[in-house]
């Protein structure tokens, strides 16, 4: 049987402001995503009944709990697709890394089903469908560049022409995003022009003016929390700042770079300081490029 292959990319978020609780229970987001290189990869393919879906990763449900299958189980329902499908999943995006490597799987078993079935919904559709899944699910469907809003699902694509760098620095244990969001401290919302600046300064890839002006709502709350994380953050600033962060929720934290040369030279190091008098710490230490609409 025919079987595809997708490439799952993760994101940094480049600004995130969470204005207040809705009363879905969702908080309403304003964010800038950028897709990356890093990614996991999926191989799709029909089977006779049911869905199956095996991983290397030992630690990631393969069950009703995982993202994939949910997807899987939605356009199954939506669709009345009664094959079964198999589904290998190849992880390289750290699990609760802020990279959303869980959604960004999602949203690529969604396009792949898309073409296996050939189902022929566009890109909005797909979107749609998406957003029943999980928050950060649509923008995976766009991939590049955009502003999102609402809980995730109000997506405006930016057009960047800019080649972006990245230092990723995922420290060796997960954040769960529900904590994270359950002890943050909601302030009144107030005017903010920043993220109206930072979206002209991307499109006109100023990376000095971008990395003056990101924002991460979460990252003090994470800090907070995770001690280990506050160490190895104030580590990479020291050495790496400005244009240091915590992407999303946690617990990656990533460097804005100007150059893959200036990436590979902070990488390594890094890889030094990070590991001084502590061997048994393990800090995973990724390149990547930013990735354009796909």
């Amino acid at each position: 049987m025919p079987k595809l292959k997708l490439r799952s990319p993760a994101k940094v978020n480049l600004y995130l402001k969470v204005a207040g609780k809705r009363p879905d229970g969702y908080h309403e987001l304003e964010s800038i995503f950028q897709t990356i290189g890093l990614s996991d990869q999926l191989e799709i393919s029909e089977s006779r009944r049911g869905i199956s879906i095996t991983t290397d990763d030992a630690g990631l449900s393969t069950g009703k709990d995982n993202l994939v299958y949910r997807a899987t189980e939605l356009f199954k329902r939506e669709y009345h697709i009664r094959q079964g499908v198999r589904i290998s999943l190849t992880k390289r995006i750290p699990v609760g890394g802020g990279l959303g490597g869980g959604s960004s799987n999602a949203a690529s078993t969604l396009t792949g089903l898309n073409r296996l079935w050939k189902l022929g919904l566009s890109r909005s559709e797909l979107a749609l469908q998406a957003a029943k899944i999980g928050s950060d699910v649509p923008f995976f469907i766009y991939g590049g560049t955009a502003l999102v809003k609402g809980r995730g699902e109000i997506i405006f694509p930016l057009a960047i022409k800019q080649d972006f760098h990245y230092l990723l620095i995922f420290p060796g244990f997960p954040v769960p995003t529900k904590n994270i969001y359950r002890n943050l401290k909601l302030l009144p919302a107030k005017p903010d022009n920043n993220i109206n600046t930072i979206i002209q300064y991307l499109t006109a890839g100023d990376i000095k003016q971008i990395s003056r002006l990101m924002h991460n709502d979460l990252e003090p709350v994470a800090l907070r929390l995770y001690p280990e994380l506050m160490k190895t953050w104030q580590t990479v600033k020291r050495i790496a700042d400005p244009g240091v962060m915590v992407s999303g929720s946690g617990s990656t934290i990533f460097k804005l770079c100007s150059s893959s040369r200036e990436a590979l030279r902070l990488a390594k190091e890094l890889r030094r300081n990070l590991s001084a008098g502590k061997p048994e710490s393990r800090c995973d230490i990724f390149t990547s490029r930013y990735i354009p609409d796909k």
